[in-house]
């Protein structure tokens, strides 16, 4: 993987440690993320614990399509530095509504998400690398990693066409095969109907089985329990609302 150098002419600013808490990183990795895209609408506030914070964004794809993207940071070592880590999530207005339909309630979450590291190592074939670690006082070295990932997502993108309606039906379809141990996660029926809409068929029925052999599997597991029992028969509902929608 690319080092994360930065570029020239950037100073490096440095504060204590006591007052570069979890609040300041993540009101600078939020406004830097900004900055590094530009087309990325970043949801106001964000969430920050006394170890950790988590900010994030969307990006218009076409009209229908975006991108989420979402930035963690979780202290090590006593509070002295932090890991980055860094998710992309698919969000699909048509793939949100059949899901609704199908499982009987709202859907306006993402299909999918995954890792980004994780995800660049399995495309591309790059030695397994852990996430960065940086210095919590350390802004120009959290720049270089902000840089860094985004740059990955931009290559992994065009690994897959672009910013455009045919390369995100490309690396969700991608996402939706990938193994599930990489850092990509495919919700069941989110991932069903984005297969089917996508225009695989076969895919989308697997996604169904899989789904309903893994509910069939926690109920026999855990069959005195009442909210086992009441979500395995939602579950199976939805799966047959969706193998009647598909047809």
């Amino acid at each position: 993987m690319r080092g994360c150098r930065p570029s020239g002419g950037a100073s490096k600013v440095k504060t204590s440690k006591e007052a570069w808490g979890a609040a300041q990183l993540g009101k600078h990795t939020k406004q830097r993320w900004s900055e590094l895209r530009p087309t990325t609408i970043m949801r106001q506030g964000m969430h920050a614990a006394s170890r950790q914070f988590a900010v994030g964004g969307e990006q218009p794809v076409v009209p229908g399509l975006r991108l989420g993207t979402s930035i963690h940071g979780l202290w090590k070592d006593a509070g002295e530095l932090a890991m980055i880590r860094v998710f992309a999530q698919l969000h699909d207005e048509r793939v949100a509504s059949m899901w609704s339909i199908v499982d009987g309630q709202e859907r306006s979450v993402h299909f999918a998400d995954f890792d980004i590291i994780s995800t660049s190592q399995l495309l591309f074939g790059r030695p397994e690398q852990t996430w960065p670690v940086i210095a919590i006082d350390d802004v120009e070295h959290l720049d270089a990693v902000l840089r860094m990932y985004s740059g990955l997502i931009d290559e992994i993108w065009l690994h897959f066409g672009g910013y455009d309606r045919a390369g995100f039906e490309a690396l969700a379809l991608w996402l939706i095969s990938a193994p599930r141990d990489a850092g990509q996660t495919v919700h069941g029926l989110g991932g069903a109907c984005a297969a089917f809409l996508y225009g695989v068929r076969d895919r989308a029925f697997e996604l169904l089985c899989d789904l309903e052999s893994s509910w069939n599997e926690r109920l026999a597991n855990e069959p005195d329990r009442p909210v086992v029992v009441e979500v395995h028969r939602s579950v199976i509902g939805s799966i047959e609302r969706a193998r009647e929608a598909f047809g």
